[in-house]
C-alpha cells in the first residue's frame, strides 16, 4: 500500500527530492548556472540534492561516477539519468536529469535543458532515446538508511 511505501525512508527522501525539483519548472537555463536564477543541467541536479544534504560532483561526467547502474524499467524517483552529446558510442556524457517516475508509459525526468530551462521530458522522446546513456541510483550509496 502507499502508506507503507511512504514510511520507507529511502522512498520518502526520493519523493521529497522529486517534489522539490518540480518547484523550479520554468527556471531559465544558464550555462554554468548553479542557483535558482538559472541552472545548467548539473547545476540543477547539484542544487536540488544539496537541499537534502548531499554533496555531489561538479559536472555531469562526475555525477555519472556516483552510485550504481539500474535499468530504466527499475528507475525510481531521485535516480539520475544521463545522456551523451552525440550518437556515437564514443560520445561523452553531457547531460543529466532527475528521474520523476518510471511507468509503462515511459520514464519521466526533470532537467535543465538549454532550449527550455527546467522542464519535464520523457525518455521515449526521439532526442533522448538516441542520446540515452543510463540511469544511476545515487541516494542509497551516499546516505545510510
Amino acid at each position: 500500500t502507499t502508506e507503507v511505501l511512504i514510511k520507507d525512508p529511502y522512498l520518502k527522501l526520493a519523493d521529497d527530492i522529486q517534489r522539490y525539483s518540480k518547484k523550479f519548472i520554468g527556471t531559465r537555463y544558464l550555462r554554468g548556472g548553479k542557483a535558482a536564477k538559472g541552472f545548467d543541467c548539473s547545476g540543477f541536479v547539484i542544487y536540488v540534492f544539496a537541499k537534502f544534504g548531499f554533496k555531489l560532483g561538479a559536472c555531469s561526467t562526475e555525477l555519472a561516477k556516483l552510485g550504481y547502474d539500474v535499468p530504466p524499467t527499475a528507475a525510481l524517483p531521485g535516480d539520475l539519468i544521463f545522456f551523451k552529446r552525440g550518437t556515437s558510442p564514443k560520445s561523452g556524457i553531457s547531460h543529466v536529469g532527475i528521474v520523476l517516475e518510471s511507468k509503462e508509459t515511459g520514464l519521466k525526468f526533470i532537467h535543465s535543458a538549454s532550449s527550455k530551462g527546467v522542464s519535464i521530458s520523457y525518455l521515449h522522446e526521439n532526442y533522448y532515446t538516441t542520446h540515452f546513456v543510463g540511469v544511476r541510483r545515487v541516494i542509497d550509496s551516499l546516505k545510510d538508511f
